[in-house]
């Protein structure tokens, strides 16, 4: 059975407990979720590079989250249209963060959208390859992602969105969170680990600007 985001704040929860310095030191499941992310999203990137060694730019599928239906808007004169991504995704080289992009709306379209930078913008247009062969192309700037063409929407629809990394804020606490099961124990100890450095700093009580940590 797939294990939860909620099963595995609760194992990492345990162990604290039953670990030294575990007095008045409370955490809550909800401080756990982004650090599962953390620590799942730095073995993805870990993953894509091991895997540029032997098979070529990819990161494995269970490093990936889909949105199904992300909402495309067409702005006025002209201007290209745009999509904001739900999440932030994986820092890997050229864009590769980004995973997949596609139009919900088939028609004579059915490739995915060309996943650019925005220098590539400039370059493409000052050669042969201007057009894209007449494929739809696009760049991030941030978290907005901008198409090489106005009225997208009105085209293609809306897209479906694929990213490298994993943000607990769109998994609710009963969904399956999905970490590769050779991973479980790894990740939840990474993340006790963490935790366990964070309480044996000493409390800084004193505001004078100093940080007790550094031993001033």
């Amino acid at each position: 059975m797939a294990k939860t985001k909620k099963w595995y704040a609760e194992q990492v929860l345990r162990q604290l407990e039953n670990a030294p310095l575990n007095i008045d030191f409370k955490i809550d499941e909800r401080e756990v979720f982004p650090r599962l992310d953390a620590v799942v999203n730095s073995m993805a990137k870990q993953n894509f590079f091991e895997n540029w060694k032997v098979f070529g730019a990819e990161v494995d599928e269970q490093y990936i989250t889909t949105w199904p239906e992300v909402v495309v808007t067409d702005q006025n004169n002209g201007r290209p249209s745009f999509l904001t991504l739900p999440a932030n995704y994986a820092a890997l080289p050229n864009n590769k963060g980004i995973d997949e992009i596609w139009p919900l709306k088939y028609g004579e379209y059915n490739q995915s959208v060309i996943i650019m930078q925005h220098r590539d913008i400039r370059l493409f247009q000052n050669s042969m390859a201007g057009n894209l062969q007449l494929r739809l192309g696009g760049y991030p700037q941030g978290r907005t992602f901008f198409f090489t063409d106005c009225g997208v929407k009105g085209k293609y629809g809306n897209m479906g969105v694929r990213l490298v990394g994993i943000s607990s804020a769109d998994i609710a606490a009963d969904a399956p969170y999905p970490i590769p099961a050779d991973m479980e124990q790894t990740v939840i100890q990474n993340v006790v680990e963490w935790f366990m450095d964070r309480r044996a700093q000493p409390t800084d009580i004193v505001r004078d600007g100093n940080d007790k940590s550094n031993g001033v």
